[in-house]
């Protein structure tokens, strides 16, 4: 069944189908979510389906695009371009997938709970940002990005990685934030680690990174 509705990247003409009928299609396979828990809403939820390379300048809130817009999933066949951010807060719940064929370029990548898989190239123009450990990454091509920070999330890349990264410890019982001050702005920094240890699924810092505010030093 294909649903009509205004939705995220209406201007692309996505075909929309419900979740349900995107299982079904074999549409989600290599996905690694157990829909099932989704089961009792698959019918009402929708997945977009893209056919040629897409560019927006839209942010893309993938928790807003599941919670507000009843979108599980989006799939491209081709090139994903948005000339801003693509971002998820969440840690523990679901959000809409992203499942690219080809090449992502985007502002910003900020990746919690969920599951992002690009066959190609990703080029964030500034930071990548993967933290916690219920969601992934998985680039099939190279990653060219300013900063790449990575805290317990997982983020595979199978190709070449042009990018400072910044893999921050674990919290002890003393923080040490050495590390954090090598690639924050200090106006930054006293903003951020008032706290015994900074992760980097802070709202703040999230925030901070859409909002397009200076956060991490130019000489990385």
């Amino acid at each position: 069944m294909t649903i009509k509705d205004k939705t995220m990247l209406q201007h692309a003409n996505p075909i929309i189908v419900t979740l349900h009928d995107a299982i079904q299609q074999g549409l989600t396979t290599g996905i690694p979510y157990d829909f099932d828990l989704l089961e009792e809403y698959a019918g009402q939820l929708k997945v977009l389906i893209f056919e040629t390379a897409v560019q927006s300048d839209e942010q893309l809130d993938l928790h807003d695009l599941y919670l507000e817009k009843d979108i599980a999933g989006m799939i491209f066949r081709s090139d994903l371009q948005v000339d801003n951010t693509i971002f998820d807060f969440e840690l523990d719940t679901y959000s809409c997938f992203l499942q690219i064929a080809g090449n992502l370029r985007c502002r910003n990548l900020v990746a919690g709970c969920a599951i992002i898989h690009v066959a190609g190239n990703v080029t964030v123009t500034d930071t990548l940002l993967g933290f916690y450990n219920h969601g992934e990454i998985t680039i099939g091509g190279d990653l060219h990005a300013k900063l790449w920070i990575e805290d317990d999330h997982q983020t595979l890349v199978k190709g070449a990685v042009h990018a400072v990264s910044f893999m921050p410890d674990e919290p002890i019982a003393t923080p040490d934030y050495t590390d954090w001050h090598d690639i924050l702005l200090p106006e930054a920094a006293t903003t951020l680690l008032d706290k015994e240890y900074l992760f980097g699924g802070d709202v703040r810092l999230i925030q901070m990174i859409i909002d397009g505010q200076p956060v991490f030093r130019s000489d990385l």
